[in-house]
This record gives C-alpha cells, structure tokens and sequence, in this order.
C-alpha cells in the first residue's frame, strides 16, 4: 500500500479529504474556507468569531407587539410602518435570555465586493456568528440609545413575510429624525454594498 506524507496514513485516505478541500477552496465561498483552514493550521479553532462583542441584550422582556411598542414609544424612540409590521409577525421569547451581539461591515466579514443576503449569512456563520432571532431587533433598539447619526444596521436574521409579500429584516438607524426601529428587504438574492453593517449573535 502506497504511504503518503502524513504518518503512516495511506494516499487513498488523503485524496479525499484534500479533494474535498480543494473544491470549497475554488468555490463562491473559497474565501471562508481558506480564512478557516488558516486558523487550522495555527491550532486555533478554524469556526470561532473573531468580533467583540458590542452589545447584550435580553429577550422575553416584552412578550406582545403593543408590550414593545409602548416600550419604544416610550422611550422617544421612532418606529416605522414596516418595523411595526414585523412587531406583529415575529415570535417572542417566552422565558427571559441575553444574548451577545456584534457587528460587522459586509467586507470585515470576508465579500469586499459586497454580497446577496444568503452569501452574508453564509459569511457571519463560518466566522463563528449565529443568525439572530427577529426580537434581536427592538431589544437592541431599546438599548442602543447612544448609536452615531448615520448609523444603519441590519439585523442578520430569518426574514419575516410581510403583510404586502415582502420579506424583511429589522434594522436599526439614526437620522435627522432620531433613532429609528425600521425594516429593509431581506430577500436571500438581495444586494448589499461591502459597507453595509449587519449585526449578529456571538455564541
């Protein structure tokens, strides 16, 4: 039996897996791979998120639409059409849990040229992310009081039919107008620009 370079293992147990890596490698997500297989090979776990964590937030506080709502309301903080929507669609947790949060330009997460919205998550999850449930979005609204103006962030979560056959995800920004709890199309094939911010949960 042949023995390649590796110990006493045979060829015919190394072509496969290096077959294997070799075809991720020269695929559309070639990037992560090579980002993983990296931290491979210095020892270190190849999935693990490399982010600070930003923010904790906590789930189950408010279990109803108009619960949140009045939360917001309260709080002098701008809820749009499509946002209160969403409040009305999305499940709400049913015990209280934190959750870490991070956030990440579309390009620190490996797509300098910008991506669809099935390749991001595909990029927050092999950087060590999770996708966020969609109460992420005004839990990290009601905390997130001193956000810069100009600051948009998507929240990388499951995206939610709305009442016109759109699907949505929640974001978060400040304008003019004050901080605002929105949503934006979040369809798998949608583009975003390598600036783009989505915010993700850190395990």
């Amino acid at each position: 039996m042949s023995q390649g370079m590796l110990g006493n293992l045979p060829l015919s147990e190394i072509r496969g897996p290096k077959g294997d890596l070799d075809e991720k490698l020269a695929g559309a997500e070639g990037y992560l791979w090579l980002t993983a297989f990296k931290r491979f090979l210095r020892k270190e776990n190849p999935w693990a998120s490399r982010f600070p964590v930003r923010w904790t937030v906590t789930l189950g506080l408010h279990k109803t639409p108009e619960a949140y709502e009045k939360a917001l309301e309260s709080a002098g903080l701008k809820i749009s059409d499509w946002a209160r929507n969403l409040l009305k669609k999305m499940t709400y947790s049913k015990t209280q849990v934190e959750v870490n949060l991070t956030s990440a330009t579309i390009a620190e997460l490996g797509l300098p040229n910008g991506g669809t919205t099935k390749e991001v998550y595909s990029a927050i999850l092999a950087q060590g992310g999770q996708l966020c449930p969609a109460e992420v979005g005004p839990a990290l609204r009601l905390i997130y009081k001193d956000q810069t103006k100009g600051e948009w962030l998507q929240i990388a979560m499951r995206a939610i039919s709305a009442s016109d056959g759109d699907f949505l995800v929640f974001d978060i920004g400040h304008n003019k107008d004050g901080l605002w709890l929105t949503a934006y199309e979040g369809h798998p094939g949608n583009r975003w620009d390598f600036d783009d911010h989505f915010v993700f949960i850190i395990p």
